[in-house]
């Protein structure tokens, strides 16, 4: 429990975060006007920066193997169309 401190806060709500419901921060004794936007801009760039990189969609991650597949099977075929 804090008891006598004045702090401006800014709360910034992240609802499609899958790890941050919502983060408080705190802003500096020094500072006395700080438009809003650039506050909450600032507070999401910060959040944003924080939360680890999701995983890939499956067809992300599995792309690059089909597609190597795919051209080494065409490969495979032009080499035995060439010996044949």
């Amino acid at each position: 429990m804090v008891k006598g401190v004045h702090k401006k806060v800014i709360e910034v709500h992240q609802p499609d975060s899958a790890y941050f419901e919502k983060a408080i921060f705190y802003l500096r004794p020094g500072i006395t006007q700080l438009p809003p936007e650039l506050a909450q801009a600032a507070a999401r760039e910060y959040l944003q920066e924080m939360e680890p990189f999701p995983t890939p969609p499956l067809w992300k991650r599995t792309l690059p193997i089909f597609c190597s597949a795919v051209l080494s099977a065409a490969a495979a075929c032009v080499v035995c169309l060439l010996v044949l």
